[in-house]
């Protein structure tokens, strides 16, 4: 694996853990005060399980959409951005996409949990 591989799978785990802690948050806070009604009507594991994966899916959305305005493909946003290592200089975006990247990388990731609905 090439030190710009190296860079682009380091990104993408990154990413996927920043998804991982926000729908983890988004699950905690519902035993809190101001979400009760909602916490209270998602009331089993299994729920709140379902409830977390629906959080994961938007979060990895968000992240997707942002990665195809860096690839350029946002018609309100004119501009193809590049992602440039610090040490080598190497673009880590030379020859891919990186919206379709970061969905492989979701997809390999999320396998396991897909297989036990």
């Amino acid at each position: 694996m090439s030190l710009v591989d190296d860079i682009r799978r380091n990104l993408f785990e990154r990413l996927s853990a920043i998804s991982e802690t926000y729908s983890e948050i988004a699950l905690n806070t519902l035993d809190n005060d101001e979400y009760k009604l909602l916490g209270d009507s998602i009331d089993t594991h299994s729920k709140r399980e379902l409830f977390k994966s629906f959080q994961l899916e938007i979060i990895d959305e968000t992240i997707y959409r942002i990665m195809e305005l860096i690839d350029g493909y946002d018609d309100g946003f004119k501009y193809e951005l590049d992602l440039i290592d610090k040490e080598s200089k190497e673009s880590i975006k030379d020859g891919i996409q990186f919206h379709d990247k970061f969905m492989d990388y979701t997809y390999e990731r999320n396998k396991d949990d897909r297989s036990l609905r």
